[in-house]
């Protein structure tokens, strides 16, 4: 999907409930109104798409949603996103550099699937990094009911997916175990 085909969005995020506090978030969608990449900046901290946070894990709305339709919701420049996304990866820098390291382009990963996003299978490989899976892959190399949280998940490392800081892996095998 091509950059034109995504609109961005902003609201002002009221949830008493949230770790990261009132906030404002900010969303890329695609033209059918799923959600791409999203970031909460709160006046306690943030929630994103692309990083798990301790309390409320990944960030990401589902479904399909009109953005365009919602009165609270006010349409944005990719460049307003893109500078707070930009923001929040630059504060984890440290460890996404450290992730690469330990990652080394060709080398077999082994974790567990962490959740789906329409990006891919999203497997926690330890220690703060995560990778991409294409789902097609993966669901190929299993039986159905292993494509669920938790299964083992063993690929080579393919690359880097700098926008979301995620390890890209292919030859991904989903295994029956659990971890």
């Amino acid at each position: 999907m091509s950059t034109t085909d995504k609109g961005y969005y902003k609201y002002q995020d009221v949830d008493f409930d949230s770790p990261v506090g009132d906030g404002v978030t900010y969303i890329e969608a695609d033209s059918y109104g799923r959600a791409w990449r999203q970031i909460t900046v709160g006046s306690e901290g943030v929630l994103a798409s692309s990083t798990k946070h301790p309390r409320w894990g990944f960030a990401l709305a589902e479904g399909l949603i009109d953005y365009d339709s919602i009165e609270q919701v006010t349409k944005i420049t990719r460049g307003e996103f893109d500078e707070v996304w930009n923001a929040h990866l630059a504060r984890h820098a440290a460890q996404w550099d450290k992730a690469k390291a330990c990652h080394r382009i060709g080398a077999t990963v082994r974790g567990y699937i962490e959740l789906f996003y329409p990006q891919g299978v999203i497997v926690n490989l330890g220690d703060g990094a995560f990778g991409i899976a294409d789902y097609e892959e993966a669901s190929a190399s299993t039986r159905p009911e292993s494509m669920s949280s938790r299964h083992e998940v063993t690929a080579i490392v393919k690359g880097y997916d700098e926008c979301n800081q995620w390890i890209v892996l292919e030859r991904t095998q989903v295994h029956d175990t659990f971890i």
